[in-house]
């Protein structure tokens, strides 16, 4: 009744969108444009019962007409009731179904499996109570555990498994057993190292204290071979009976100690756990005058070697000093006091340098991309190098691995990390192709491969030194 009331109320146009404005405007407390003379004089004010919007209004129209259409058709009400009833019965079955399934129990689990095996045409199968994996460690425990809890069931499984377990006599035993996955991997893994010998470094967990010992070692290593190389050319100058091969040597051993320094500087950082600039630094003047002299000598793969080893040391710098300068511009962001103007001169001159020296790392590295990382000129000065540089492509060991990580295992002075003529080949000691992000310990590794086959294509004299650690 009080619906239809309210749908036949006819309601005023100018009293109506006076009341109802007046009523959202003293509700809601929002300032309105000023209205019509006839709403302003109107005093004739709705019921705010009989206030409805259109959208309810047309929701209650909506819904009557469906009940009308109900009423009116043939279908009796007993037959709508009849469908919703069967409707939640069908979907009271559907869960009680999704729990039976979800929670089974054992006869359940033993019927089913009879079912599958009649179907499949295989022995019944014997199900246990089903538990979850256990670890090997704990799996003792967890037998013992059952064994205390159901005596008889011990006896009882291993029963089962002699009942399953096939006679010697019986075909199904002689049948040629399938090889499992981890029968698979050791079978492949074995074949792989009997047709390429490649194997990861030795392991090697140093301390501080061994890193800076070993840095120390490297360093004066380094030293005599950089002081030898110069007495060698010093005498070169005044003995004219070998002196070409008397100056490649020279320069042979001069490498050498640049590499057995760049090393040592490298195990100083690893030591200290920071990158010690000072070091590095002190490393230009003897790469400048090194590489100078295997470009007097036409040396290409040599000067290219010097232009890597630049290039890389001054990215380490580079990186190092953005992360410094990184923490003290955000140290001077967050701090009250303001930022001296002595200060910003030196933060601006830092930023300056960093960028010079990555600006410059870029070329050395384009420069030596010509030369000795190259393809084409290793297979013309080192063709044997370029051979084992091909084979370090083709193997999976570094590069599923992380070369950084890698990079700690690497001894320099190993025949097996240096020397690409080995049945261990040189790939143990870096990966192709060498790149300016390479970790310094395959850089020297790579280092002293180049000088040895340099100097075996030169036929000269000269072995790489080592240190004893």
């Amino acid at each position: 009744m009080y619906d239809d009331r309210r749908n036949n109320y006819k309601y005023p146009r100018s009293q109506h969108s006076s009341s109802s404005s007046s009523y959202v405007s003293s509700t809601f407390n929002q300032p309105s444009p000023s209205s019509s003379a006839t709403s302003t004089s109107s005093s004739v004010r709705t019921p705010p019962d009989l206030l409805l919007n259109g959208a309810t209004l047309a929701k209650d129209l909506t819904h009557s007409a469906k009940n009308a259409a109900l009423l009116s058709s043939k279908q009796p009400i007993q037959s709508v009731q009849k469908y919703n009833s069967a409707t939640t019965g069908y979907q009271t079955k559907q869960q009680d179904r999704a729990k039976e399934t979800r929670y089974m129990t054992i006869a359940q689990m033993q019927d089913r499996l009879k079912i599958l095996s009649k179907v499949t045409g295989s022995p019944t199968v014997k199900p246990d109570i089903p538990s979850p994996p256990s670890s090997v460690g704990l799996k003792g425990k967890q037998v013992a555990r059952e064994a205390s809890f159901s005596p008889h069931r011990a006896s009882l499984s291993q029963k089962r498994k002699a009942e399953d377990r096939p006679s010697e006599s019986s075909p199904e035993a002689q049948r040629p057993r399938r090889m499992s996955r981890t029968m698979n991997e050791s079978s492949s893994s074995s074949l792989l190292s009997s047709f390429e010998p490649l194997s990861l470094p030795r392991v090697r967990e140093w301390s501080k204290e061994q890193y800076i010992d070993t840095a120390a070692a490297y360093r004066h290593r380094g030293r005599e071979l950089k002081h030898r190389g110069d007495r060698r050319l010093r005498e070169s100058s005044t003995n004219y009976t070998s002196p070409i091969n008397e100056a490649s040597i020279a320069g042979l051993e001069q490498t050498d100690a640049l590499l057995f320094y760049v090393y040592g500087f490298w195990c100083d950082d690893q030591g200290r756990g920071t990158c010690i600039t000072e070091n590095w630094n002190s490393l230009f003047g003897l790469l400048k005058y090194v590489y100078l002299r295997h470009e007097k000598n036409k040396a290409t793969v040599l000067a290219g070697l010097c232009r890597l080893l630049e290039s890389s040391v001054l990215r380490h710098i580079a990186g190092h000093e953005m992360r410094m300068l990184t923490h003290r511009l955000g140290k001077a962001s967050s701090s009250i006091d303001p930022t001296s103007k002595e200060e910003m001169v030196e933060l601006s001159g830092l930023m300056q340098k960093v960028v010079g020296d990555q600006e410059r790392s870029n070329r050395l590295h384009a420069q030596a991309r010509q030369s000795v990382l190259n393809m084409t000129v290793l297979q013309q000065h080192c063709p044997a190098l370029a051979r084992f540089c091909e084979k370090s492509m083709q193997s999976p060991l570094w590069a599923s691995s992380d070369q950084a990580q890698l990079a700690t295992r690497l001894d320099p002075c190993s025949d097996s990390a240096s020397e690409p003529g080995l049945a261990a080949s040189s790939t143990n000691g870096w990966c192709w192709p060498m790149d300016v992000s390479s970790p310094f310990p395959m850089l020297v590794c790579f280092g002293r491969a180049v000088l040895r086959e340099v100097a075996r294509e030169a036929r000269v004299a000269f072995e790489t030194e080592s240190v004893a650690i």
